[in-house]
């Protein structure tokens, strides 16, 4: 039970942890970023907004949807942002890294423990690249639903609505069924270098 408990947890701080690499707009205020709310009903669904992010994991979503209806209205898009704002700010003496009681202002219910399980070097001090890793780590873990060790195509599928048999077999490096966490990691820094670049000004014709 304790275990059972101590798992929801970890689980709902990545997810939580996971918005720090971006939160959706429905509309957003910069014109050269896709409108997600796509049929005007004033909320996202998940295939809306991986329509225009295609990394925008489930976990991200699920995190973001407070209400648990499958849509994310304004209001919540609004928290994920001030979330995010939030995790952003948590360096207040300005050197580079999390402490505990940095990371507690934003998790107050984040144990020494499970500080110390992202604490790569145990230095008492979490970096960006740290909480990276163990945000992948985790992640690749919940994924990773039967423990084998890989991510098959329909582990990624429930993770990830929408990936084909030919997505998989792109990430699918030396194919062998299984994804593993460097092929994992490959694909998304793929994905975040291709979504990620700014639109390229076209020349003006005539």
């Amino acid at each position: 039970m304790n275990h059972a408990k101590k798992a929801r947890h970890v689980g709902a701080l990545v997810a939580s942890l996971a918005l720090f690499s971006g939160a959706p707009a429905l509309a957003g205020g910069n014109p050269d970023r896709p409108r997600l709310d796509t049929n005007g009903d004033g909320s996202v669904d998940l295939a809306e907004i991986q329509a225009a992010r295609p990394d925008f994991t489930v976990e991200k979503f699920n995190a973001a949807d407070a209400n648990g209806d499958g849509l994310l209205s304004r209001d919540e898009t609004r928290a994920a942002h001030d979330k995010v704002r939030r995790h952003r700010n948590l360096d207040t003496d300005g050197d580079g890294s999390f402490s505990l009681a940095e990371m507690q202002k934003a998790h107050p219910d984040l144990t020494p423990e499970q500080y110390a399980a992202f604490d790569a070097d145990q230095d008492g001090k979490l970096t960006r690249s740290e909480l990276k890793q163990g945000i992948g780590r985790e992640m690749f873990t919940r994924i990773d639903q039967d423990a084998s060790g890989g991510v098959s195509l329909a582990e990624m599928q429930s993770h990830r609505s929408g990936v084909t048999q030919e997505d998989f077999a792109k990430l699918d490096q030396d194919g062998n069924g299984q994804l593993s966490q460097d092929e994992l990691r490959a694909g998304h820094k793929k994905h975040r270098r291709h979504y990620g670049k700014a639109p390229q000004p076209q020349p003006n014709e005539g």
